[in-house]
């Protein structure tokens, strides 16, 4: 018995590793867009983890969109083609250094998919609020076009 669990924990608890590192790798290389958006949205409490894996998205060729009051959900959601907008960079902005290609054989730009950021990632941003924001636009809310008329809907409620 002393000579199996010597070894046997071992093999057992490797070949789970390697099983799970499979998988992992399977998701990351054949579901991108959504394996990022699972990794930020595990990881949103942690600023530093958030934007570690941001640039790893956009090394990747993987858009990560700014949070939206009409469109974001509380995690990080997956932007099918059909409402994916092309964001205009802000006046007086510099325009971003481009991402590092990595070596790996995907580094082409995703197309067609893009990830929203997801507003309980927001710094200052509370679950009850992301509950109040969706429930507005559940209830036909204002279309949010600035953050003024957003904050005086959601106060008025």
């Amino acid at each position: 018995m002393e000579k199996f669990a010597g070894y046997g924990f071992n093999r057992s608890h490797s070949a789970a590793y390697g099983l799970l590192t499979y998988q992992t790798a399977y998701l990351k290389y054949h579901y991108p867009v959504e394996f990022f958006a699972g990794l930020l949205t595990c990881g949103k409490d942690k600023t530093d983890e958030v934007v570690k894996f941001i640039a790893e998205a956009r090394a990747q060729g993987i858009s990560v969109l700014r949070p939206d009051v009409n469109e974001s959900g509380a995690d990080f959601t997956v932007v099918p083609e059909e409402k994916l907008v092309e964001e205009a960079p802000r006046p007086g902005k510099k325009k971003a250094a481009p991402a590092k290609k990595r070596a790996a054989p995907r580094n082409e730009r995703v197309v067609g998919k893009a990830i929203r950021f997801g507003l309980a990632a927001v710094k200052g941003v509370g679950e009850g609020a992301v509950e109040t924001i969706t429930e507005a636009r559940k209830t036909g809310g204002p279309s949010c076009q600035s953050p003024t008329s957003a904050t005086a809907w959601i106060r008025a409620r």
